[in-house]
């Protein structure tokens, strides 16, 4: 049918005038449509004419027995496809009970004036989540503290990857949406977390039709990018669930038949991440008592804050939102919605009202951003009454009146790109001058030269400023930069911003063993020179500086202690989630994380890895060249899910013993083939049949081991006992016994 090869036998049948039935239930299986067409029942069984169903063709072969169709495309039932599926990460690995301390310690030292301080993050993990404690310690007040320690957070977190949902206790940020302000609060928080899963695909997918005459292979192209590929049969198809990304681009499908004949169809979409897929929800809710002098009071708690976020997709194109919050001083509630513009771009509008000591107050917003990959733009425009007002507002913090921002840039291609962005903002109180803001930027690359930006910013206030800035940065090897830089302006008609810098710095590594330094210096006679010494165990760092005479140094160690599966060790600073790999005792193999070198094992057969990617598969992987001789070992590769700053232990199954060449043969005599199945019957390790019936076998034990030989259908086994001292032992030949099929 339409080329492709249909096995099996199918009832047909001609009549007088050689027209050409087949069985009505075939029809069915092959996704042939039909309507109007012509039938006969020969012994209870429907037949349908073939030439009655439009644009078909065929040929009978009588000699052979088979039959050759072709349908036309519009006469087969469509089938859909999905590129990619949102939610497809792997389940992650609950973590066992554990912990980590990490730690920050800092001293200065200036003339007279010296202090000392740190900050200091406890943590414990389990089955059921993450809880974290965070404190400082300082030996001089500052900024109002009025004691030594200061307690900082203290927050239990759990979270459910297959709902997507996430629950916080304890210490928080309440979420924001489209007006209102992160407010910290000592309570509860529950919500989606999308992070979840990181493959779930949050904005709507892309879909895009087209038809195959004959069997064919359709890659899928976003942005001239491959992003998939799949089979069709032939007929109406769809290819759906495909990624879009941010801004306009096009999507094309470049469909080959088995023939090699081409045809590409293409669509242009628009896409953002601020849109919801149809149906799809998010919302966050929180309630507790805001949280006062943070970093300055251990428990200074006022007020009860109260949030709720709710937004949804209607469609692929319309996103609602909807948000209340309240605490001791407001109310307020407000709504909002973003929508795609055809293929231009994303609008956005919303509205908002609150109540409380204040008065009555109204909050308006609304924007318009279009992304494209040679020219972006956008405009957003938010008024609020005098009397509006948010949660968590203080003296402090004013809502301007009226807020103006627009940008636009323009990728110019090996000229480099051009920006330009231009803010307003108007207050209610008069004693609060208005403020404007413009800043145009060029940056170019220059090859292996780096990168050089140029950019002039005007600023429109009571006090007026203008400034000219220029930079250049080198890179130099993988981790190194040298940059200069040169800024001159004007305040208020008067020179005051003219200023030269240049630095040299070469980064030490962010996770490996290494060295790094840097180098600074400026025209306004400040010099700066620090080093840093990344170890497996911690992170040293130490920085010397002088301005216009004043010498001062610093000094700071960070690093972290964890607990897992009954082993303590150190390590940096443990702020993201890790692994300790296990290799049984066996020290000086290594591991490597991702394909890329992560270390040795230790004398206890142990190392740590961090950081690893929380609720994406990680692989973790040992070589066995790398292992002692004697040693034998099962799977070498792992890949481990893990949760969200948690620790687990991955075990390598290695084992010391003897190493030895095995010589098989079978029951007549014969060495055992190469194409034999040969297993360890102790362990279930496969092992490689060489010429002449030769297996290699490493952690032998004493004891010995059995093997299994399975060969033409039928099986034997042998035992092996190590005998000799050899580093390597040349066994046998042993013969084959107790036969059996």
């Amino acid at each position: 049918m339409n080329t492709r090869r249909i096995d099996g036998a199918v009832f047909a049948a001609r009549d007088d005038s050689d027209r050409l039935y087949i069985d009505e239930s075939a029809l069915r299986d092959w996704r042939v449509r039909y309507a109007d067409v012509e039938r006969i029942s020969v012994d209870g069984t429907s037949l349908i004419a073939v030439d009655s169903i439009p644009g078909t063709r065929y040929q009978f072969d009588e000699r052979a027995q088979s039959i050759a169709l072709t349908f036309a495309p519009e006469s087969l039932r469509g089938s859909m496809f999905g590129i990619r599926a949102g939610g497809n990460a792997p389940a992650p690995k609950p973590p066992p009970w554990g912990g980590f301390l990490n730690y920050s310690l800092f001293g200065y030292a200036s003339g007279h004036q010296s202090y000392a301080s740190g900050l200091f993050e406890a943590g414990v993990f389990g089955p059921h989540g993450t809880g974290i404690a965070s404190f400082g310690l300082n030996t001089a007040a500052a900024g109002g503290q009025t004691r030594d320690a200061v307690r900082l957070d203290t927050t239990w977190r759990s979270d459910d990857p297959a709902s997507l949902r996430t629950t916080v206790v304890g210490d928080t940020i309440s979420r924001p949406g489209f007006y209102g302000r992160p407010v910290r609060i000592g309570g509860l928080q529950y919500g989606t977390n999308f992070g979840l899963q990181p493959g779930y695909v949050t904005t709507p997918l892309l879909a895009l039709k087209g038809t195959a005459a004959l069997p064919s292979t359709v890659d899928v192209f976003v942005n001239n990018q491959r992003v998939g590929s799949q089979a069709v049969e032939p007929g109406p198809f769809e290819i759906t669930n495909v990624p879009a990304v941010s801004g306009s681009g096009s999507i094309q499908l470049v469909v080959r038949d088995a023939f090699g004949q081409q045809q590409v169809i293409s669509q242009s979409f628009y896409g953002s991440p601020v849109l919801l897929g149809a149906g799809l929800d998010d919302f966050a809710f929180s309630l507790g008592a805001q949280r006062r002098n943070y970093g300055i009071e251990s428990f200074d708690y006022d007020g009860l804050q109260g949030s709720a976020l709710w937004r949804r997709g209607l469609t692929d194109a319309i996103t609602v939102e909807a948000r209340a919050e309240a605490d001791k001083t407001v109310r307020s509630a407000g709504l909002a919605t973003d929508f795609r513009v055809g293929r231009l771009g994303i609008g956005s509008a919303g509205i908002a009202a609150s109540h409380g000591d204040a008065g009555s107050g109204a909050f308006g917003v609304a924007g318009f951003e279009h992304q494209g990959r040679r020219f972006s733009a956008g405009v957003r425009a938010a008024v609020a009454s005098e009397r509006f007002r948010q949660a968590g507002d203080d003296a402090l913090i004013v809502t301007p009146r009226r807020n103006l921002a627009a940008h636009a840039a323009v990728n110019l291609g090996t000229l480099g790109s051009l920006g330009a962005a231009w803010v307003s903002q108007r207050f209610s109180d008069p004693a609060r001058p208005g403020v404007d803001t413009g800043v145009l930027t060029w940056s170019t690359g220059l090859g292996t030269w780096g990168a050089l930006t140029l950019s002039v910013s005007r600023i429109s206030s009571p006090v007026r400023s203008t400034a000219v800035f220029a930079a250049i940065s080198i890179p130099l090897g993988r981790q190194g930069m040298v940059a200069a830089a040169t800024t001159a302006g004007e305040v208020s008609g008067r020179s005051g911003l003219d200023r030269q810098t240049v630095s040299l710095q070469k980064a030490a590594p962010a996770y490996g063993e290494g060295f790094g330094f840097s180098l600074y210096s400026d025209s306004d006679r400040r010099a700066q020179a620090g080093a840093t010494l990344a170890t497996r165990h911690a992170v040293l760092r130490g920085e010397v500086a002088d301005a216009r005479g004043t010498t001062a140094a610093r000094v700071a160690v960070e690093g972290g202690i964890g607990v897992v599966g009954g082993h303590a060790f150190l390590s940096r600073p443990l702020v993201d989630s890790f692994a300790l790999v296990s290799t049984g005792g066996v020290a000086g193999v290594s591991v490597t994380q991702e394909n890329q070198p992560a270390g040795k094992t230790d004398r206890d057969g142990l190392l740590l890895i961090t950081p690893l990617r929380a609720y994406l598969p990680n692989l973790i992987a040992v070589d066995p060249l790398s292992a002692p001789m004697g040693v034998g070992f099962g799977d070498t590769t792992q890949r481990i899910t893990p949760m969200w700053r948690s620790g687990n232990v991955v075990e390598f199954d290695m084992r010391r013993g003897r190493s030895a060449l095995v010589r098989l043969k079978l029951a007549d005599g014969t060495p055992v083939p190469p194409a034999a199945r040969v297993s360890n019957l102790d362990t279930g390790e496969r092992l490689p049949v060489g010429l002449d019936g030769q297996v290699f076998m490493s952690g032998l034990p004493d004891a010995g081991a059995r093997v299994r030989v399975e060969w033409n259908h039928s099986a034997c086994d042998v035992a092996v006992t190590p005998e000799g001292n050899d580093p390597v032992l040349d066994l046998g030949p042993y013969t084959c016994g107790g036969t059996r099929p």
